[in-house]
């Protein structure tokens, strides 16, 4: 790994040191030599945590203390800019955590709870989490609960209300309403008889009194004289049509009040049925609302929408039950319940209606385990209860409630609850609520398909063989026995363990950056820089070699071309003063076009090195920059926001700075200046006397004499040439490779830079890891 720049190193521990104490700065410890701290390994060292416990409010202060100022500690200015970014960010990631500690710190201590222990029933939505619940609200005698079922038999008791009652009342509504019709057909009957009789007598008066009016007009006057002391027969029967007329009127009024009567009597009793109706369902309304079953769902998704807690006091052991709402509806309605009912439980059964382990979810929908991971990491005590539906008695009737298969499903269940929650998760109960509930559940509405369900049970099975074959009576014994005793050392453990999981959660993902984010991105930062380094290297052997090999082989060519051209000049037979002269010029003639070349030549040279560096340095920043793209943004679990990795690489500002140093200096190489030798070596050039007369006579001999002269001054000529020109071609190297190496250093600043995020990040990591541990040290020492 590589590590911070010395200095920017010292800056920071002592920034570090100067907030945490001189004994607070603890290390990760390798790999080959680590200890377990809350789930991780870690070695720390320094000074302990002391948290000495008057009161939970102490206990919540002391770590959030603890993490404030694990968290704050590199909050203060770096002297480089480089590293004042990487602080940046460390300063960005520590302070999110640290918001999100604190924010779920309140949450705790809002909802936590130290002097009840409380039982969260929590699962799946519609596995009978309520049902259980209710069952236990009846059979442990809840105190609101009893108050209900008091109400609900008071009611009862009062309008006598039963299957048979209500049935008696229905079938009495129904006579009387058959009696109504009966009665209005027969005074419809009846009053059309009287009409019929009335209609009957009063025509036979009408014909009497016409026939005894047209007697007395139409008979003598001698029997008009005697009807004065004899009344016709026509008359007398007249009379008495007229007395039948009416009485029949006199006693009409009588039959018709009697019929009148009949009629009343059948309203009235159906106006009493129909009444005694009323009053029944309106107590039958009472009561649905007082009855046993209240909380349990119709299976609707997400009846319950909010938690409820249910106060128990079993034999003096006092604990809460709380009844969750399920985890697989439509959780955003419900999500802040579900959170703030697990963070107040000290222990949780988790309800399932399958006898099958939990299902993992898609990618961006976490599943049922997920939620379970997600919602009871922190939990020191976590059952699962496996609810079998059972909806016929029949079913009962075997000696196992649960079959061989499900229980080897449930094993697997176990293994898999084991494997995401470790030595908290205990193991798995079987029972049926419903059938517990209908052994219990005596206050049911009268005539309710709930009562029905109830008594086909009963018929098979005492309400003591229902709960023994439904698993409720050995679950009672487990929760009102061994599970609810030394309940204060479960609620500390709890509480703390609470603290200590969110901790350590922020230590996972801490880690988890570092090692999963920012150690990965730092490796391969490094290798890019290194391959570019070793790169740059060989190019700069290369160039050095390569313009070691233009010098010599353009000093070469002067010799050369100033030999040949001289000689030619010899040939003509100079005399050694124009010789001398000749050679000077030849010599400055090549010098002329030995620098022109040398220019050039070492031009392209140094133009191609310096192409060559700006295209390992391109495809770098290239690398570099999509290495960095992939970690642009650093996700936090908890946090709204990403948080952005502020690693310097400049777009290639700094870089191209120091290509465009490299440049100018590799361009100063080309320069001839300084190389060129001015004036001949004269005293080579001088002949003897002997010589010089002899050559006079022998022009052949001058001229071998003249050549040899030639040699003796291009060879010294062209070795001070040479090495003036190497010398300044090395010099002036140094001077390159000196800006070469801030390249290469450049190159690597990004990794550095990762290097002292990721050992700062470690430091403060490590720091909340004995922070757990003291934690969770204090919550079981209790």
């Amino acid at each position: 790994m590589c590590l911070l720049a010395t200095e920017t190193e010292a800056a920071f521990r002592a920034s570090y040191d100067s907030i945490q104490g001189p004994t607070a700065a603890p290390y990760l410890q390798e790999k080959n030599n680590q200890q377990p701290i809350c789930g991780r390994s870690y070695l720390t060292r320094g000074a302990g945590i002391s948290m000495k416990l008057m009161s939970p409010a102490d206990f919540y202060e002391a770590v959030g203390n603890q993490i404030d100022r694990i968290l704050g500690v590199l909050q203060v200015p770096a002297s480089d800019q480089d590293f004042a970014d990487v602080q940046s960010t460390l300063k960005d990631l520590l302070s999110g955590v640290q918001r999100e500690l604190n924010e779920r710190l309140d949450n705790l201590r809002e909802q936590g709870e130290w002097d009840t222990f409380t039982i969260a029933f929590y699962g799946e939505t519609n596995a009978g989490k309520s049902t259980l619940i209710e069952t236990l609200r009846i059979l442990l005698g809840e105190r609101e609960k009893m108050v209900r079922r008091r109400a609900f038999k008071a009611i009862k008791e009062e309008h006598a209300l039963s299957s048979v009652a209500l049935e008696d009342c229905r079938a009495e509504v129904a006579r009387s309403n058959e009696a109504i019709a009966e009665v209005a057909a027969q005074a419809a009957f009846k009053v059309e008889d009287l009409d019929r009789q009335r209609q009957q007598l009063l025509g036979e008066l009408n014909r009497l009194q016409a026939v005894v009016v047209e007697l007395k007009r139409n008979s003598p006057f001698w029997k008009k004289w005697l009807f004065r002391f004899r009344k016709p027969v026509e008359e007398v029967a007249q009379e008495e049509a007229q007395r039948k007329y009416q009485a029949f009127e006199a006693e009409r009024p009588a039959r018709v009040g009697e019929i009148n009567r009949m009629n009343d009597e059948a309203v009235a009793r159906m106006k009493r049925a129909m009444s005694l109706e009323r009053r029944q369902n309106e107590a039958l309304l009472q009561l649905s609302v007082l009855a046993d079953g209240e909380i349990i769902g119709d299976g609707r998704s997400d009846f319950t929408r909010e938690t409820a807690s249910y106060l128990f006091d079993v034999g003096g052991q006092k604990f809460a039950l709380l009844d969750v709402p399920g985890i697989e509806g439509n959780e955003s309605k419900v999500k802040d319940q579900i959170w703030n009912a697990v963070q107040k439980a000290h222990a949780v059964f988790y309800i399932t209606a399958k006898a099958a382990a939990p299902q993992k979810g898609d990618p961006g929908k976490p599943g049922t385990l997920e939620k379970i991971k997600a919602h009871l990491d922190d939990q020191t005590e976590v059952w699962t209860i496996f609810n079998k539906r059972v909806t016929n008695p029949m079913q009962l009737g075997k000696l196992s409630l649960v079959s061989g298969d499900e229980e080897a499903s449930l094993g697997v269940l176990d293994a898999q609850m084991r494997a995401q929650l470790g030595e908290n998760y205990q193991a798995h109960l079987s029972l049926s609520a419903q059938p517990a509930f209908w052994s219990v559940a005596d206050c049911l509405v009268p005539g309710s398909s709930e009562e029905k369900s109830r008594a086909k049970f009963l018929e098979r099975l005492s309400p003591d063989e229902l709960r023994a074959k439904t698993g409720l009576a050995s679950f009672q014994r487990l929760l009102t026995g061994d599970f609810v005793k030394d309940y204060r050392r479960k609620i500390r453990q709890a509480n703390f363990n609470k603290a200590g999981k969110l901790v350590n959660g922020a230590v996972d993902r801490l880690s988890a950056i570092r090692h999963g984010k920012l150690e990965p991105l730092q490796i391969k930062l490094q290798s890019d820089a290194e391959a570019a380094r070793d790169q740059v290297t060989i190019k700069l052997a290369s160039l050095r070699s390569g313009l070691d090999s233009l010098v010599h082989r353009e000093v070469d060519r002067f010799t050369g071309t100033v030999r040949r051209n001289i000689y030619a000049r010899i040939d003509n037979n100079l005399d050694n003063d124009k010789f001398k002269l000749a050679l000077a010029e030849e010599i400055a003639a090549g010098q002329a076009t030995m620098a022109e070349a040398l220019l050039a030549i070492l031009g392209g040279a140094v133009d191609k090195f310096v192409k060559e560096i700006e295209g390992v340095v391109d495809r770098y920043l290239e690398f570099a920059a999509e290495s960095l793209a992939l970690h642009e943004k650093i996700n936090i679990d908890g946090l709204k926001n990403p948080i952005a990795l502020k690693i310097k690489i400049d777009n290639g500002i700094k870089l191209r700075g120091l290509l465009g140093a490299v440049a100018t200096v590799a361009m100063m190489i080309s320069n001839p200046a300084g190389w060129i030798v001015t004036s001949v070596i004269g005293l080579t050039l001088l002949v003897t006397f002997g010589k010089a007369i002899r050559g006079f006579f022998d022009d052949d001999y001058k001229k071998a004499q003249q050549r040899s002269a030639v040699n003796d001054n291009l060879q010294k000529v062209a070795d001070i040439v040479r090495d003036s020109a190497l010398n300044s071609v090395h010099e002036t190297f140094e001077i390159l490779t000196a800006k070469v190496q801030e390249v290469n250093e450049a190159l690597t600043r990004p990794a550095e830079q990762l290097g002292s995020l990721g050992k700062a990040l470690g430091n403060s990591t490590a720091e909340l890891a004995r922070l757990c541990k003291e934690i969770a040290h204090t919550g079981t020492s209790l």
